[in-house]
Order: C-alpha cells, then sequence, then structure tokens
C-alpha cells in the first residue's frame, strides 16, 4: 500500500511525480492574497503548518529560508507517535518534505507561545493561516508574532470570524450543575421586594393614559424580543456550531481582531472577506513594537520599583 494513504493528511498537495495528496483543504493562495505577495530572498515562518502546503508555496515563490512549526493538535495527530509508532517520518508534513526535496526547516513541537527572536530569528512574512481562533491566548500571540517580525514585515493573519459576535468557546469540565440554572437562582434571591413594591404603588399613582402607554411599550418590547428569539439562530452565524470542535476558543468579530493586531503593533493594508465561510485574511505590515506598559513582558528597567513588602 503507497505510504501516502497512510498517512491522515489536511492538505491537497501535488507531488512532483504527479501524486495529490488526500486532504481535505484545497489550496487558497488567491483566497489568502498570497499571490500578491513578493516571497522571493525573504525569510518566512510557517505557523501551524499542519502538512505544510504554504511552507512549501512560499518556498516555491523564491522565498530565502522557510522555517515552519506546529504543535501535536489532539485532532490531527500530525507529529505524534498515535500516528507513527515505528517512523516518525511517516507525517504529511515530511513525507511531502521529502518528495519536494524541499530545504524547508522544521521544529516539531513548537508553538507560536514559544517564539523567540534569540532562538528561531526574525521573518520578513509570517504566515498565521487558520490559527488564531484555535488559541486561549490570542493577543500573547500576536505580542510573541511582533517579537520576531522585522519592521515593515508581512503578516498574514487568516481564521473564522462572526460579524455578530465575539464569544469564548471552551467546554466547560468543572461543573455539578448547568451555569445558567445558577444564573437562574442566583437572580431570583437577589430580587428587591421593597423596589418591586415602591414600583407598583408608583404604576398605580399615574394616570390612566400613562398606564396605557406603559403597557403598549411592554407588549412592543415583548413581541420584538419574541420575533428575535426565533431571527436569532438564523441570523448569528451558527453560533454554536463552534463548540462542537474542542480546539476552537475565540470566535471574535472583525473589530476586535482588528484592535488586537493594532494592539500588538501592526497597521492592517487590506482585509479579504470569504463571506460564504464567516473567514477574514488580514494583510499587516507591523509598525511598532509592543506597548511596554501593557505588554506581557512589562518593562521595569528604567524603574523604581516601590514596596513595603517582606517575606
Amino acid at each position: 500500500m503507497n505510504k501516502k494513504n497512510n498517512i491522515k493528511w489536511t492538505h491537497i498537495i501535488t507531488l512532483p511525480n504527479g501524486e495529490v495528496t488526500p486532504g481535505k483543504w484545497f489550496p487558497s493562495t488567491e483566497e489568502y492574497g498570497l499571490t500578491k505577495i513578493d516571497f522571493k530572498g525573504k525569510r518566512v515562518l510557517d505557523i501551524g503548518s499542519l502538512d505544510g502546503f504554504y511552507t512549501f508555496y512560499a518556498e516555491q515563490r523564491g522565498a530565502r529560508e522557510v522555517v515552519s512549526i506546529d504543535i501535536n493538535d489532539i485532532n490531527e495527530r500530525q507529529f505524534g507517535k498515535e500516528l507513527n509508532p515505528k517512523k516518525q517520518t511517516e507525517t504529511g508534513y515530511l513525507y511531502a518534505h521529502e518528495k519536494l526535496k524541499s530545504k524547508a526547516k522544521y521544529i516539531f513541537p513548537y508553538s507560536v507561545y514559544d517564539l523567540d527572536p534569540k532562538f528561531i530569528g526574525t521573518f520578513d512574512i509570517i504566515l498565521f493561516l487558520g490559527v488564531f481562533y484555535h488559541l486561549a491566548h490570542p493577543t500573547l500571540a500576536f505580542e510573541k508574532i511582533n517579537e520576531v517580525i522585522n519592521y515593515g514585515g508581512i503578516l498574514v493573519a487568516e481564521g473564522q470570524v462572526s460579524e455578530t459576535f465575539s464569544q469564548f468557546y471552551h467546554k466547560i469540565k468543572h461543573k455539578k450543575k448547568s451555569v445558567v440554572a445558577l444564573n437562574k437562582k442566583e437572580k431570583e434571591s437577589s430580587i428587591n421586594f421593597d423596589f418591586v413594591s415602591k414600583m407598583m404603588n408608583y404604576f398605580n399613582s399615574l394616570s390612566l393614559s400613562y398606564k396605557w402607554g406603559m403597557i403598549k411599550f411592554f407588549l412592543i418590547t415583548k413581541t420584538r424580543f419574541i420575533i428575535w428569539s426565533f431571527l436569532k439562530p438564523i441570523l448569528n452565524d451558527n453560533k454554536e456550531v463552534f463548540k462542537n470542535d474542542i480546539s476552537n476558543f475565540w470566535i471574535m468579530d472583525p473589530k476586535v481582531i482588528e484592535r488586537m493586531l493594532d494592539f500588538s503593533g501592526f497597521k492592517i493594508d487590506f482585509v479579504i472577506t470569504n463571506t460564504l465561510l464567516n473567514r477574514k485574511t488580514y494583510i499587516c505590515k507591523k509598525v511598532s513594537a509592543i506597548d511596554k506598559i501593557y505588554a506581557h513582558k512589562v518593562d521595569y528597567q528604567n524603574q523604581q520599583i516601590v514596596s513595603n513588602f517582606k517575606k
């Protein structure tokens, strides 16, 4: 049996002998704006490379050096012993790397949170495709990327977004009762009956016309709420779909992502929207370092520490 068929492939990659890997994702070079980027002579980092399609694409476009990093994802088992109990090299990335005679460097497992310019150096172009919504700490990831990208360097950040909500997805493990039920109980126990009594007395003191106006306002508001309850599941980007994948963490609206990128020292040059899949690609340039006051590495070197702390 062909060794290629024993691998769980993600990317569809055409190999030199004409073989096409049986992946589930078609190449999206144009959709991600990569065809407009000049890779020639550039040093490139591919974060979350999986099978390495975009690593090999950058290499084929003339990149001086490409470095690929990824972690042992519990869904993919890309670089774990579970997939390859005998030969670690039988992974999608390493199989394609060999067949393509690639010179790309790789580090597995290696997280975006581990990025350190002293170890990995700095880059002219960083590909961050389909990753940030799988991270518990996306802002930290963008900060770490800032540390290893040159000024004026290009960051291509692509991922799932929502036009109607921002939500943190995580399968709750540490609860015995429904959080909704607990919130309801707390709400019921916190009712101020004295306040309710005063409101009823106020309502009774109003004239008939005022009372009728308040009743109409209540009925209209309630009707709108009922209508919205029916429409919301249709209009909210299939909000609950994301909870079915345990690797999904943050689904954010575009404004949140744009501000996150801005805080992390990146200026967005243009955005490519995939309306059908609710995904966006942000083509950015590094224009500044991280704000030292609010960064995860606060710089105290030039500050005198004042404290009354004693052990």
